[in-house]
């Protein structure tokens, strides 16, 4: 099972937060900066979490 939430900012920034709970790795759809990690996300490895930056 994997849970994805968009968040938004007033000013029009917004984010996607992503928690998967299953024990292997899911690409994702496009890569995306990853602000937990400071890095460009590919996939979410099992039980991962991204916070990932909105354009």
């Amino acid at each position: 099972m994997s849970k994805a939430v968009t968040r938004h900012a007033p000013d029009g920034r917004h984010w996607q937060v992503l928690l998967h709970h299953n024990p292997e790795a899911v690409p994702l759809p496009d890569p995306a900066h990853d602000l937990l990690t400071d890095a460009l996300a590919h996939e979410l490895p099992p039980g991962g979490c991204a916070v990932l930056r909105g354009h």
